[in-house]
């Protein structure tokens, strides 16, 4: 009988080089990343757009 060794794979080289995220969304104001809110194009984080929302012109209901 003959023996088979059993090699363990190798990892496959890479022939393209991986993309990045490209660019990261970030506030305008304060460049934080976290909490971002980008719907109407605003790109400002939560707590700068509390700043700001009344003179973007949101209004606040109660």
């Amino acid at each position: 009988m003959q023996r088979e060794i059993i090699q363990k794979q190798k990892p496959l080289n890479r022939t393209k080089p991986r993309k990045g995220k490209g660019k990261e969304k970030a506030c305008r104001r304060c460049g934080n990343s976290k909490g971002l809110i980008s719907k109407y194009r605003i790109g400002l984080c939560r707590r700068c757009f509390k700043d700001f929302a009344l003179q973007i012109g949101f209004q606040k209901y109660d």
